[in-house]
């Protein structure tokens, strides 16, 4: 059994990716590849869970290596895709059990991540907080809440990377980096060439998408105010491409010089030299 495993590092086009994978199932099993669908959103958290690196759950079912693969080869194919988030977590213990159980499954197992730049990474962090996040502390600028981010020590995603990858060794892995300037390019070439079959554009999924400066201000402002239909509403519309009321901060979304240089020694520059292949990201996907 082929299994190709994306360990879909933190805003780094995971959602996009299992979305587009779950709308091209049909596609990818008649080419023989298997990708599961008992997830929301095509995110294997079941077998994040069975292993120990997330989540919490309850509602969710924990699924082993061996059920998925015992899956595949019901549903006739001879490959297999599983994608989560929470799998890029590195927590020794599990990614032995990991590799054990992908041994004893007599698993042909590739690896895959990618990464973006730091200032886009911390940009769609700091949309998904501003969209989501009621009350609590109102962060005024991007840079302040960058400094959050590093104060709270949960951005370790190079040291991830790096551990992964000398833990299942590097002829297994498949690093990408995804320019949202380059060369245009679709993110699920790497499926694509696994799978050996063309699959369609990766899909845009609305609610995770980045907005403008000043929508993003303006709901950034009412998610401080206290829940009601109408500041829902408002929310709603602003999502939806209204015109905000307020204009953003001149530096809202700006990086200080030394948050930056904080940000990337923990996000890029630990693995920068690992020889990471450029690949464009569609435009309007979700990050």
């Amino acid at each position: 059994m082929r299994i190709l495993m994306h360990l879909g590092l933190n805003k780094c086009a995971s959602t996009t990716i299992q979305s587009a994978l779950s709308n091209a199932a049909k596609t990818l099993s008649e080419a023989g590849v298997y990708y599961p669908l008992s997830d929301s959103d095509g995110a294997h958290y079941g077998l994040s869970k069975y292993y120990g690196f997330g989540p919490v759950n309850a509602e969710i079912r924990p699924t082993s290596l061996a059920d998925l693969v015992a899956e595949a080869r019901i549903a006739g194919c001879h490959s297999l895709i599983l994608s989560s988030e929470y799998m890029s977590l590195y927590a020794p213990r599990a990614v032995r059990t990991v590799l054990a159980d992908l041994t004893g499954c007599g698993a042909d197992t590739r690896f895959l991540l990618f990464r973006r730049s730091t200032d886009a990474w911390i940009r769609s962090l700091f949309n998904q907080y501003v969209k989501t996040v009621d009350g609590g502390d109102y962060l005024p600028s991007i840079d302040a809440f960058a400094k959050r981010v590093l104060n709270n020590g949960a951005i370790d995603v190079a040291r991830r990377v790096l551990q992964w990858r000398d833990s299942v060794g590097a002829s297994r892995v498949d690093l990408v980096s995804i320019s949202e300037h380059g060369e245009p390019g679709t993110i699920l070439g790497p499926f694509e060439a696994f799978a050996d079959c063309r699959l369609a554009c990766a899909v845009r999924v609305p609610e995770n998408v980045s907005i403008n400066t000043d929508a993003l201000y303006a709901i950034g402002r009412l998610r401080q105010e206290s829940p009601s239909n109408q500041r829902d509403r408002e929310i709603a519309k602003l999502l939806a491409g209204s015109t905000p009321a307020v204009s953003a901060p001149e530096d809202y979304v700006r990086l200080g010089a030394e948050t930056r240089r904080q940000l990337q020694a923990n996000v890029t520059e630990p693995a920068d030299a690992l020889g990471w292949r450029p690949i464009g990201l569609e435009a309007g996907v979700a990050a």
